[in-house]
This record gives structure tokens, C-alpha cells and sequence, in this order.
């Protein structure tokens, strides 16, 4: 990790989705399970032949070129009903965008206070992918290190 991305302060990693609302605010340092990369990792793993599948959570703003955008791929209900009618559509969406789940599958959304990725990678790696990365700093931290961004073209709309 980058100095400045490994510096900045984190909670626990959660034992649950975040549900409701309350998508912003400290993230944890690490989640149980998954992966952490910085830009540099990023930039690395997407200069290789067998590039990982990285999935954009955020709604709106500019998204890392080749990145596949899901919006709303980040949400979790209280509603057991609407919990579950979700992540089945998430279930679906992911597995058209990563059919292997042997494959690398990043996650990101607009910076290190969004739970969208912290979501979608605890979700990827509860239905059995065995190599989610989550890349914390999301567009923040890719867009200060003057990365290229492309323009946000949705290609499915979760909820």
C-alpha cells in the first residue's frame, strides 16, 4: 500500500453488511477474507494479461477505464424479502460480469468512506469467489494519483 493509503485510520473489519442508508463514512482497514490494494497494485494487476474483472459500485462521477459499472451493486436491506430478491439479482449480475469464481473480481467505489465495495466484495466472497480485492481508496485515491477516467456507462442497475 502507498504511504498516504496505508496511513489513512479504519474501524474493524464488519461481521455483517451495512444496510439502510448509511453507505458513507469510515471504512474498515481490512475486511475478513478479501484482499486490500492500493493504486499502485491496481495499476499493476491491469497492465497484465489475465486482468482482474473490476466492478465500479458508486452511481454517478467518472469510473476507472475498463471497469464495469453496477450501480447500486453495493446496497443491503433489513427486509429479509428485499434482502433476498437483491442478492439474487447481485448473485446474477456477478456472475455474468466474473463467470469463474476463481477469477480476481475488484471492487471500488468513490473513496475510502463509501461501504458500496465494502458490500459488494463481503457479498462476492459469500457466494464463493475466492479472489475479491477491494480497492479502498476507489476514484479518490485513483483520480489524485492522475490516473485516466473514462465517462460512467452503466451496464446493470441493481435496485
Amino acid at each position: 500500500l502507498s504511504q498516504a493509503e496505508r496511513d489513512e485510520p479504519g474501524g474493524p473489519s464488519p461481521s455483517r453488511l451495512r444496510t439502510g442508508n448509511h453507505v458513507t463514512g469510515m471504512t474498515p482497514k481490512m475486511l475478513e477474507g478479501i484482499q486490500r490494494w492500493d493504486t499502485a497494485t491496481l495499476v499493476q494487476a491491469l497492465k497484465q494479461n489475465e486482468r482482474p474483472v473490476v466492478i465500479d459500485a458508486a452511481a454517478f462521477g467518472p469510473v476507472i477505464p475498463s471497469a464495469l459499472n453496477l450501480i447500486h451493486s453495493g446496497l443491503a436491506f433489513e427486509d429479509a424479502q428485499q434482502e433476498s430478491a437483491y442478492a439474487e439479482r447481485f448473485r446474477q449480475m456477478l456472475l455474468a460480469a466474473a463467470p469463474n469464481l476463481n477469477q480476481p473480481v475488484v471492487f471500488y467505489c468513490a473513496s475510502s468512506a463509501c461501504w458500496l465495495s465494502v458490500n459488494a466484495a463481503m457479498r462476492a466472497r459469500q457466494l464463493g469467489y475466492t479472489q475479491v480485492i477491494w480497492y479502498r481508496g476507489g476514484m479518490a485515491a485513483w483520480t489524485q494519483a492522475g490516473l485516466p477516467t473514462v465517462g460512467r456507462v452503466p451496464v446493470a442497475v441493481l435496485h
